[in-house]
C-alpha cells in the first residue's frame, strides 16, 4: 500500500522558513488594518454631515459666491427699499414717498430706466435734513448709454495717444519760450495728450515775474494753442495765474501740407 506525503516534508517546512515570513508581512499587516481598523470609505461616509470641508470654503458650487460690490447704487428692479422720493429733473423738487414698483410701473423700459443716486443707509453722517428714503431719479437710456460710449472712446483714445508734459517758468527767457512753444506745437500737431505747467520756480537768485509778464505768457501760450485747428481742453485749467496753472490739451494729427504750385 502506497503511503500519502506527509503535509510536514521539508520543502514545505523550507518554504515557511524562507518564503512565507516575506510574502505575508505586508499582506499581514493589511489583514490586521482590515479587522482592527475601519476603512477610509465608511469613515468618511461617517463624517461627511460633519466635516464637509475641514479646509474652509474653496468656492464649489455648494458654496454660493459672494456678490461684488462695485460701489454702484442699485437701478430698476434692484431697487429693494418700500418707498423711494423721485426727484424732477427740472426743478429738483422731491415727491412724495412712492413705491418703486409703482413708478416702475409708468415707465418705458426700452427708453427710460429708475436710478438710485442717493441711499441714506449708505450715508456715513445723517442729520435731521437727511431724507427718510432713497432718493430716484428717470433717466434717458439711450442719452445715458450713448454718453457712456463717448466716455469709453475718449479714454480708450487717450490710452493709446502718447502723452507729453511740458513745465514752462512764469519768468522764462524768451528765447527759451520759443522753444518751449515750438516743441508744443509739435506734440499738438502729432496728436499727442499734452500736459502744460506753467509755475513758479522757488530758487536763490531767481527773478519773479511780474503781473504783466504772466498775463502775455499765458496769451501767447493759448495763441500757439489756437494754431493748431482741433485742439481742446480736455478739462478745466488747474491753478492759480503766477503760480501754478495746468493745462490738459489734447491734439489732432495733422495732414501733411502740400507744397503750394507756382
Amino acid at each position: 500500500m502506497r503511503g500519502s506525503n506527509c503535509l510536514f516534508n521539508s520543502a514545505a517546512a523550507l518554504r515557511r522558513v524562507f518564503i512565507s515570513p516575506v510574502a505575508t508581512e505586508f499582506t499581514g499587516k493589511l489583514a490586521l488594518q482590515r479587522v482592527f481598523l475601519p476603512s477610509p470609505a465608511s469613515a468618511q461616509q461617517r463624517c461627511s454631515f460633519t466635516t464637509r470641508r475641514p479646509f474652509g470654503p474653496r468656492g464649489g458650487r455648494d458654496q454660493p459666491e459672494p456678490a461684488k460690490n462695485d460701489g454702484k447704487l442699485p437701478r430698476d428692479g434692484d431697487i429693494t427699499s418700500r418707498y423711494i422720493l423721485l426727484r424732477d429733473e427740472e426743478t429738483g423738487k422731491l415727491s412724495e414717498p412712492q413705491q418703486p414698483w409703482d413708478v416702475l410701473g409708468r415707465l418705458n423700459p426700452e427708453e427710460q430706466s429708475l436710478v438710485m443716486v442717493m441711499d441714506p443707509e449708505k450715508l456715513r453722517t445723517r442729520d435731521a435734513a437727511t431724507p427718510e428714503y432713497p432718493i430716484c431719479r428717470i433717466v434717458d437710456v439711450k442719452a445715458e448709454r450713448a454718453a457712456q460710449q463717448l466716455k469709453e472712446k475718449d479714454e480708450m483714445h487717450r490710452l493709446s495717444v502718447r502723452t507729453k508734459e511740458l513745465e514752462l517758468n512764469w519768468a522764462i527767457a524768451p528765447n527759451d519760450l520759443e522753444r518751449s512753444l515750438k516743441q508744443l506745437r509739435n506734440f499738438l500737431e502729432k496728436g499727442y495728450f499734452v500736459q502744460v505747467s506753467l509755475l513758479r520756480k522757488f530758487k536763490r537768485g531767481k527773478r519773479v515775474a511780474t503781473e504783466d509778464e504772466v498775463k502775455a505768457l499765458l496769451q501767447r501760450v493759448d495763441e500757439a494753442i489756437k494754431e493748431i485747428s482741433g485742439v481742446r481742453e480736455t478739462k478745466k485749467r488747474e491753478g492759480v495765474m503766477g503760480k501754478q496753472l495746468k493745462l490738459s490739451l489734447q491734439g489732432t494729427k495733422q495732414e501733411p501740407k502740400l507744397a503750394q504750385e507756382e
